[in-house]
Parts: structure tokens; C-alpha cells; sequence
């Protein structure tokens, strides 16, 4: 949620478990690309130009780390997590 407006950004993931033979892709992958896309969703809602760091806290889950979401992390370093 956007602190200043209220707005709520969401975004369903798909975890069924048929999802993997249909995509073609692992559970982690797809949640690793849903967290990247949350992430610019984010970038959106609080760029840089504000000058105020965004915080995010994150557990130890595995679609938390990755090549996705530390391309997204080094591109933009007024999100630490």
C-alpha cells in the first residue's frame, strides 16, 4: 500500500500444482519474477526523485534472493532490503 495515497498495489501468483507442468517453470522461479515485478511496481510508487530511501522487509524464503531480484536491487539503490 502506498503510504501517502492509500493506493494498494496487488499481484496474484498462480501456485497450483499443476502451474510447473503447464509453465514450465518452478514454484520459486515464478514467485522470484512475481517479487521482481512487486518491486518495480514499487519503484513506481516511491521513485528515487523523492529522495527518501523505501524500505522492505523480507524473510529467508527462496524466491527472495536471486539473479531477478538482485538485478532489480543493484539498478535501484534507494530500495534496501
Amino acid at each position: 500500500m502506498k503510504v501517502v495515497s492509500g493506493h494498494l498495489t496487488t499481484r496474484v501468483v498462480e501456485s497450483a500444482a499443476t502451474a510447473q507442468r503447464r509453465t514450465g517453470r518452478s514454484k520459486t522461479a515464478r514467485l522470484q519474477q512475481a517479487l521482481a515485478a512487486h518491486f518495480r511496481d514499487l519503484l513506481r510508487a516511491y521513485p528515487p526523485t523523492l529522495g527518501k530511501p523505501v524500505f522492505i522487509p523480507i524473510d529467508t524464503a527462496p524466491w527472495h534472493r536471486g539473479e531477478g531480484i538482485a538485478e532489480v536491487l543493484a539498478a535501484h539503490p534507494h530500495l534496501p532490503l
